[in-house]
Order: C-alpha cells, then sequence, then structure tokens
C-alpha cells in the first residue's frame, strides 16, 4: 500500500518478486513503460473472468492506482466503480481486516477523485461523501484527505 506514496520507488527495494503487484510497481517506477503496460494488459485480462467480490481491495487498488497513472484513468474508474459496487457482497470478515479496509476507502478516494476528473459529478460525490461519512472523524493524518473528499461533495464542514 506504500507504493502510491512513494511512487512505486519503494517496490523496487523488493528485488524479483512473484508478486504481479509489485512487478506492476516495480516497472512503474523504472519508467519500463513497456513492461507495465504488458504487466497492466494481462491483469486486465484476468480480472474478466473474476467477480469484483472475489478480489481483495489492497489487489484492486494498486491496480486502478497503476492504471491511472499510467494513463488510462477510464480504465481505472471502471475496474473501481466495478468493486466499489460489489461492496455488500464482499464479506465482511474481508473488510475487518486493517489492509483491505483502508484499501477499500483508498479506492473510494481514488474513485472520487478520477470521477471527478473525468467530469462524473455524482459519482464523484458520492464516494467522496462515503469516505466523509466513514473518516469524518479519523486520525488529524487522513483529515486533508476528508476536506478535499467535502470538498468534492460539495458538504459544507461542521466546523
Amino acid at each position: 500500500m506504500i507504493a502510491p506514496c512513494t511512487n512505486g520507488v519503494s517496490a523496487v527495494r523488493l528485488g524479483s518478486s512473484d508478486s504481479r503487484i509489485a512487478r506492476l510497481q516495480q516497472a512503474y517506477a523504472t519508467k519500463d513503460v513497456r513492461r507495465l503496460q504488458a504487466l497492466l494488459d494481462s491483469s486486465i485480462a484476468d480480472l474478466k473472468l473474476r467477480a469484483p467480490a472475489d478480489l481483495s481491495f489492497d489487489y484492486t487498488y494498486q491496480l486502478s492506482w497503476l492504471r491511472a497513472v499510467s494513463g488510462d484513468s477510464a480504465g481505472a474508474l471502471s475496474q473501481l466503480e466495478r468493486s466499489l459496487n460489489a461492496l455488500p457482497s464482499v464479506s465482511t470478515s474481508s473488510l475487518r481486516q486493517a489492509a483491505s479496509a483502508g484499501a477499500a476507502m483508498r479506492a473510494m478516494v481514488l474513485y472520487a477523485n478520477l470521477a471527478s476528473r473525468l467530469g462524473r459529478h455524482e459519482s464523484a460525490e458520492r464516494w467522496a461523501h462515503a469516505v466523509v461519512d466513514l473518516w469524518g472523524g479519523a486520525d488529524p493524518l487522513l483529515q486533508p484527505t476528508v476536506a478535499q473528499m467535502r470538498n468534492l461533495a460539495r458538504i459544507r464542514s461542521s466546523n
């Protein structure tokens, strides 16, 4: 989950990996565009065979982030939409795990930002509002994100 914070550079320190996400992050960090695109294409093809609720949110978030930063904002948005709309069918036990719950929230934030940039304001507001509802009382470290989402959702601060 740290790759978006470090633009993937943290993944380079992992060295050789069997993890597809790690290889994707490494390709992005080293600016290996051809390798990144080949790995993304392969990952996207695999997604078509799986139900959105079968994918962990940490995987979905990372893959969507990589798609967005590589220029496929519409594809990232579509992938996030599939996963977020499948939230009711995701097992509650998986969302009790900190990484999965955090990734689900980050997916909502990424979705809201991408939807806003692509002119899908109603969808952006919906997920931004969800973030504000769920993180409104979160730690101070998350409050800049909450403020950004409050702005996207057009919610006035109660402070």
